[in-house]
């Protein structure tokens, strides 16, 4: 796996993309436009032993960054998805608190918009969205989609602070990702009030 970097970021913008999985979770910090990717794989563990586990894990490695990044984007709950989701959500709230201790905001895309941004198609399959982050961004990440899908979530987030893109799918996920919703519409009043 490679970092890429790419001499059109002109802002120092650190970012912090997380693609949940009980037995392997994608993790990739944006550090003024180079992509760190770093995968958290977890198959052993289970139950309230594994949440633990992954939860300290999780805290070691923002503790461990060069910098606190400015937002992290979360891929949102697949809900058609009908194994473990219970499990997953159980996951998905340490993440939040984690963040919320650490100070860091963050979004959450929805699977399709995250696969709309990084491939141009919402339908995309995940060998499609790993190829085009190779292609639009230079990571090759062998193979693991936690890590393209991190790569992404990441690159989401600062088209997010920035606004800077030159493709249309990703600045109209973004512009989607800010319209506030009657369900949402109060947290991100509060997150533009902080960045």
């Amino acid at each position: 796996m490679i970092g890429h970097a790419n001499n059109q970021y002109k802002r120092e913008i650190q970012t912090l993309g997380i693609d949940a999985s009980l037995v392997g979770t994608g993790l990739c910090f944006l550090d003024n436009g180079v992509l760190l990717p770093h995968f958290m794989p977890e198959k052993k563990l289970r139950g309230a032993e594994r949440l633990t586990a992954l939860r300290d894990r999780l805290q070691a490695y923002i503790s461990g960054l060069p910098s606190l990044p400015q937002i992290a984007v979360i891929e949102g709950y697949s809900y058609d998805s009908t194994n473990r989701l219970a499990d997953l959500a159980e996951w998905g709230g340490l993440i939040r608190v984690v963040l919320y201790e650490h100070g860091i905001p963050y979004v959450t895309p929805t699977p399709t918009q995250l696969k709309l941004f990084a491939a141009g198609n919402g339908g995309a399959d995940k060998d499609k969205v790993m190829e085009w982050v190779e292609k639009k961004w230079g990571l090759n990440v062998d193979g693991n989609d936690n890590l393209s899908d991190a790569a992404a979530l990441a690159k989401i987030g600062y088209v997010y602070l920035t606004g800077d893109s030159t493709y249309r799918s990703e600045l109209e996920v973004v512009k989607d990702m800010k319209t506030p919703k009657e369900k949402n519409g109060k947290y991100y009043k509060k997150l533009r009030g902080v960045l």
